[in-house]
């Protein structure tokens, strides 16, 4: 019986698998693939006359091979590496797009692939018009450039801002100026391209056009139109014809036609220039022969100021840019009161190797800088950003010694120290 017992319950626990083993483990379920993944870039800008657009980011949870490439009604405009950089096969141009609806708005949608599965992302590129145009002295490379919505000439974050390229070129973003400002472009810094020279102290600028397709050539002479009252007035009392406008001397490369330089910018050439001022191709020459002249007298009357002006970057009181926009605007302004003032006084044309004008003009652009740089300080300490509490700080008592020699200006005027370089200056340019 016992016996009988104990075959049973073999039996049963073999039967309920209590032995189990030797029975089979179960088959592991089969991997799920996850499929590709593409973050929505959200709608992309893109400034006209640039081929780089953004890089989309792009992973597969798995490490899974991915292949990327590109479709849509816009597909053909674009490339797609395999990295993720998205890019236009040719530079857009904003007057001519290319996008299927020729409303600059370029639609594709970027596939991602692996061995199983895909993933599709709908993207859209806006093309923005720029104001192109170029820094030129000679041309000017590196340059801070950047369109001016405030008027204050100096290039703020929230304006739209580029370097120039190699060869002065530059194009920024199209914006919209302030209630009661003037669009213009301005221009700081950079290196002069034929002599090698660096224009830290300089600050170029120039009245956009109403047409902002038209290019904009910021030189030393489109910065002295601008301070103008009457820059029409002005551009006659220098000698030029009647038929250039402020406009027109924008929208012509002095440099290029002035040593033929052959280029394929948006600026005139030599027929349309001359046919747009009603002149000869030689009459042309000789306007763009003194366009050029004029713009370095009129770099030479900065330099000699900035010398003259008491230095304001090297101890926190104003950046470079700042200082650049104040010296050079207050020279601009000046000569163009100048010279209204003699236009006003003889039939003559005004030339900027006058004694008397050159004079008058560092004599007023001193005085009204250290003006200026006075309300600076005096802002910047009321405001906290300049403490001068401690007399015993090197760079507190430097700027100790700017607000003395300023305010001694501003009280007096032009004193003997500063007079007799100004008179030199004044005499040297009438021998040029």
């Amino acid at each position: 019986m016992r016996s009988a017992l104990a075959i049973l319950s073999v039996l049963v626990l073999t039967s309920c698998g209590g032995g189990g083993s030797s029975s089979s483990a179960p088959s592991p379920e089969p991997a799920v693939n996850s499929s590709p993944y593409i973050a929505d870039p959200g709608l992309l800008e893109v400034v006209e006359g640039t081929t780089t657009i953004t890089t989309l980011s792009v992973s597969d949870a798995d490490g899974d091979t991915v292949t990327l490439s590109l479709s849509g009604s816009d597909a053909d405009a674009l490339a797609l590496s395999a990295a993720g950089a998205l890019t236009f096969v040719a530079a857009p141009d904003f007057e001519d797009p290319t996008d299927t609806d020729s409303n600059n708005r370029y639609d594709v949608v970027v596939t991602a692939a692996d061995a199983q599965a895909t993933t599709n992302q709908s993207v859209s590129v806006d093309v923005l018009n720029a104001v192109e145009g170029r820094i030129v002295d000679a041309p000017v490379a590196d340059a801070t450039v950047c369109l001016d919505i405030n008027a204050d000439s100096v290039c703020g974050a929230s304006e739209p801002t580029v370097t120039s390229d190699t060869d002065g070129y530059y194009a920024v973003a199209e914006t919209t100026p302030e209630s009661g400002a003037t669009l213009t472009t301005v221009s700081v810094g950079g290196t002069d391209t034929v002599s090698g020279k660096t224009l830290d102290g300089l600050a170029f600028v120039a009245t956009v056009p109403a047409d902002t397709s038209t290019p904009v050539a910021v030189t030393p002479l489109s910065t002295l139109v601008a301070s103008a009252t009457d820059p029409q007035a002005l551009l006659e009392a220098l000698g030029f014809p009647t038929t250039l406008t402020s406009e027109l001397l924008v929208s012509i490369d002095p440099w290029a036609l002035a040593t033929e330089e052959t280029t394929d910018s948006a600026f005139q050439n030599v027929e349309t220039a001359a046919a747009a001022l009603g002149l000869t191709e030689s009459a042309l020459q000789t306007v763009v022969t003194d366009v050029v002249k004029i713009s370095a007298q009129i770099v030479t009357v900065i330099e000699t100021a900035e010398a003259l002006v008491s230095d304001t970057t090297d101890n926190g009181i104003q950046t470079t840019g700042e200082r650049a926009a104040l010296v050079s605007n207050q020279v601009a302004e000046s000569l163009a009161k100048q010279i209204a003032a003699q236009a006003a006084s003889s039939t003559t044309t005004v030339t900027l190797t006058d004694k008397t004008l050159i004079e008058a003009t560092l004599t007023e652009t001193v005085t009204e800088t250290a003006t200026t740089i006075v309300a600076v300080i005096a802002a910047k300490e009321a405001d906290g950003s300049l403490d001068l509490s401690n007399t015993e700080d090197a760079t507190v008592q430097a700027i100790e010694a700017v607000k003395t020699a300023t305010q001694a200006v501003v009280n007096d005027g032009v004193y003997t120290a500063l007079a007799a370089p100004i008179t030199a200056v004044a005499t040297a340019a009438t021998d040029t």
